[in-house]
């Protein structure tokens, strides 16, 4: 019998109002291209929201980043992803 995850899941896309300050996402793609761009699948920590504007630390990276989320499809990512990402120290 296999159960079912009633657990949040995860790889679905966030709207605006899902967003949260702490959480990690990535950039999904470009809301109505099939363009695919170096930067999509890069975990970042959210650290300010004032949408449309998003502002996150990418994990593999020290400076930090402007998103306009009008134009942007951001996921959440899982704990295991970010730490695949992050620099060894």
């Amino acid at each position: 019998m296999n159960k079912l995850n009633h657990g949040k899941k995860k790889g679905l896309l966030l709207a605006a109002d899902d967003l949260e300050v702490g959480k990690y996402v990535a950039i999904h793609s470009v809301k109505g291209s099939n363009q695919a761009y170096p930067f999509f699948g890069h975990a970042g920590e959210i650290r300010a929201i004032n949408l449309p504007f998003v502002v996150v630390k990418p994990v593999n990276n020290p400076e930090l980043d402007t998103l306009d989320v009008r134009y942007l499809n951001l996921m959440p990512v899982t704990d295991d992803f970010v730490r695949a990402q992050t620099p060894a120290a």
